[in-house]
């Protein structure tokens, strides 16, 4: 492991490389590793995000230097015993965040079964055990498209219910839209792991925009493209986004989510099931979770007709589906409040986790 740990500081980290950042991030990961290892030895730990693959962003204010780009791990543990430990565990959590790390780390557990039965994916540069997780890495069949089509609707809803936030999120939902057109067309040709590992770069889905106009159309492949070329630059965005920009996206994401045709999965149902026993409610356990999950999001977004117009009609219908879904039901207020009401249930709901560890740089866990 001495040699793994010292590999991490003649990595690169950032799109604009510093060195100083750079030790920063290694010093960060060193210590993340070393206590992640001393409580699960046998792990492999993979890096994803931008830091991964050379992309993480910072902000140089005068001589200060900031780290913006969170740390995403993947921990992958040969037991499932040793995984529901880890996920239980407040020691790790602690032991964590003593560590005053320079940002936020979420830690995704993963049992190697899981992997095994296509069940979740992982996606990125290994850190710690190399050799075995190439193995399982390279096993790996090809990430169902749903969980990246999950987070365009969220992203492109998100972008209409926070208008003050339109720019970012409508950037988001274009990307990970693109990454589902990407492995939609990897599964076709069923590609490898050394392939579709790098969908999740930035670099590499510019590069590969251009191939997808005609399915893209002109104006959404331009759109693409300016929004990747600023994602990557770290430049502000050269003209607001507007109801225009939203369009194009709702007609790619409405393409999509019909050539997609996303069915059960049962990662999906796990979550229903977590969401409402924690809410504690009563689950239906012949309930189809993924069916009903984007029927609410492709109505919520198929009610959106203009600046604060809306489809009663189809609002009122992802309401009925929010209500099965969550439990959650909207009051008698305007078509715009519970439409942002709906969409913030839908965000909710879709951060259940049982797998994730998150840990926020600025808070310390209590013993």
């Amino acid at each position: 492991m001495k040699k793994d740990l010292q590999n991490l500081f003649e990595r690169n980290y950032f799109l604009h490389k510093n060195q100083a950042l750079n030790n920063i991030v290694a010093s960060d990961l060193k210590r993340i590793i070393e206590t992640v290892k001393s409580r699960i030895p046998d792990c492999v730990i993979v890096l994803g995000g931008s830091l991964a693959y050379g992309e993480g962003k910072y902000l140089k204010t005068g001589e200060d230097l900031a780290v913006l780009s969170d740390y995403d791990l993947f921990v992958i543990v040969p037991s499932l015993y040793k995984t529901i430990l880890a996920l239980t565990s407040k020691q790790i959590k602690n032991l964590l965040s003593k560590q005053s790390l320079s940002n936020s780390l979420e830690l995704v557990f993963v049992w190697e079964g899981v992997l095994s039965l296509n069940l979740t994916t992982v996606a990125g540069d290994i850190l710690v055990g190399k050799e075995r997780g190439e193995k399982i890495l390279n096993h790996l069949s090809i990430p169902e498209s749903a969980n990246n089509l999950k987070r365009a609707f969220k992203f492109l809803l998100r972008g209409i219910s926070e208008t003050e936030n339109q720019g970012k999120f409508l950037r988001k939902s274009i990307i990970q839209a693109f990454q589902v057109l990407l492995l939609l067309s990897a599964k076709k040709e069923n590609s490898g792991y050394e392939v579709w590992k790098n969908f999740y770069s930035l670099r590499y889905d510019l590069q590969a925009a251009e191939n997808y106009r005609e399915y893209l159309g002109n104006h959404t492949c331009e759109l693409l493209k300016q929004v990747l070329t600023e994602e990557l630059t770290g430049g502000s965005v050269r003209q607001k986004p507007g109801f225009e920009e939203f369009s194009l996206i709702k007609v790619f994401l409405k393409k999509l989510y019909l050539d997609c045709a996303p069915g059960f999965k049962i990662n999906d149902y796990i979550r229903y099931l977590t969401f409402n026993i924690k809410g504690r409610k009563l689950p239906d356990p012949f309930f189809n979770s993924t069916k009903n999950y984007f029927n609410a999001a492709y109505l919520l977004l198929m009610s959106v007709e203009g600046v604060n117009r809306f489809d009663e009609g189809k609002l009122h219908e992802a309401e009925i589906i929010l209500a099965k879904l969550t439990g959650y039901e909207c009051k008698s207020e305007s078509s715009e409040i519970r439409f942002k009401n709906l969409v913030e249930q839908l965000f909710c709901y879709d951060e259940t986790y049982i797998h994730k560890v998150k840990l926020d740089a600025s808070k310390s866990v209590e013993p």
